[in-house]
């Protein structure tokens, strides 16, 4: 039981610290999207940077509302398959036009990852602290 206990502990401990860094990563675009200007992106250029294609670069440029050009580049693997010339969703910090977000149905993915394991920390610490008698 007490092995149990331990092994709970520890999933707990690093569920949490999961969490937190999850929500570190993910804070600073999300305030960007609450708190940021919204106006239209175009794609620039979308390509893979080797034959693989195991990740994507885009090049996204848009203008914010004092008329300023800006250029917004993301890496990932999450992307939607972009073109050049598409238009996408652009969130930028109305103090520091150069902090943007593109916005996709992705951008959510990893907050929302975030949260589900949010949830097995409160479930690890329920059993954690739940008392069963076996014997009884």
């Amino acid at each position: 039981m007490r092995k149990s206990k331990t092994y709970n502990a520890i999933l707990l401990l690093l569920f949490i610290i999961m969490f937190l860094a999850g929500l570190f990563f993910s804070s600073s675009n999300l305030m960007i999207v609450i708190k940021g200007i919204k106006t239209e992106g175009t794609v620039v250029d979308s390509y893979c940077p080797n034959n693989s294609c195991k990740s994507r670069i885009v090049n996204i440029s848009y203008v914010d509302s004092s008329g300023s050009s800006h250029q917004i580049t993301e890496i990932g693997t999450l992307f939607p398959l972009y073109n050049k010339g598409d238009k996408t969703v652009v969130y930028y910090d109305k103090y520091k036009p150069d902090n943007s977000v593109n916005f996709s149905g992705f951008t959510f993915i990893m907050p929302g990852l975030f949260l589900v394991l949010l949830l097995l920390p409160i479930f690890g610490l329920i059993s954690l602290f739940k008392t069963r008698n076996v014997n009884r």
